[in-house]
């Protein structure tokens, strides 16, 4: 997976001239979410309840899916259908009409909690899929925002196990270092002394311009 890139500060308009006629697919747990709604505020897309984003005149979606089941957060469960990454990616592998597609995913935070092996088969299928896409579709673009440590939140989660998940991403995805970007999100954090479970406005936007930095 590629890790290293030069990261460069872009306009609003130079963002929406690099994603015009593109749809963007993130898929995860909220904190890939930050990224759909970081990106649709930057953009001023119209937002719609389906946690979809649309700018009709550029022709840019923006769209969140949630991961399947574990959720850690007992005061709120998702509620509707509920479907793991590797099904969402053979769903979009499969639709004729997708085209400029960039799928953003992440497993993480709702799966601390559980043995390494059950991260290890999540990840493994999501790879499974990712080559089923790129055999569908070899334009399109696959990202993977790695792990980060929010110790703030220690009934959940535990530094050395985001170093596991993260060596596990990366052995599982090596077939595929050329074609999928790892985002790496722990050291953004770090950088900003960020180790809540949900980045601040400021690491977040960092999270975003690493993210636009391999896009654009």
């Amino acid at each position: 997976m590629e890790t290293n890139c030069q990261n460069t500060v872009v306009t609003t308009e130079a963002v929406k001239k690099c994603l015009r006629g593109k749809r963007l697919v993130f898929i995860g747990d909220s904190t890939v979410r930050q990224y759909f709604e970081d990106l649709s505020e930057l953009l001023k897309m119209d937002l719609f309840r389906n946690k979809t984003a649309v700018d009709r005149d550029l022709c840019i979606t923006l769209e969140w899916r949630k991961h399947e089941m574990p959720y850690h957060y007992r005061e709120w469960y998702p509620r509707g259908d509920l479907n793991s990454i590797a099904h969402y990616i053979r769903l979009l592998a499969d639709d004729s009409s997708t085209s400029g597609l960039l799928l953003i995913l992440t497993y993480n935070t709702h799966l601390q909690s559980f043995s390494s092996e059950v991260y290890r088969s999540r990840i493994r299928a999501t790879v499974e899929a990712v080559k089923y896409l790129f055999h569908k579709k070899p334009n399109a673009r696959v990202f993977f925002k790695g792990p980060h440590a929010p110790v703030s939140m220690t009934q959940w989660f535990d530094a050395r196990v985001v170093l596991l998940f993260r060596d596990v991403i990366l052995e599982e995805f090596r077939d595929l270092r050329e074609n999928v970007v790892y985002l790496d999100t722990l050291s953004i954090s770090i950088a900003h002394a960020d180790l809540e479970v949900h980045p601040k406005e400021k690491t977040m936007r960092s999270q975003t311009d690493q993210l636009l930095s391999y896009l654009c």
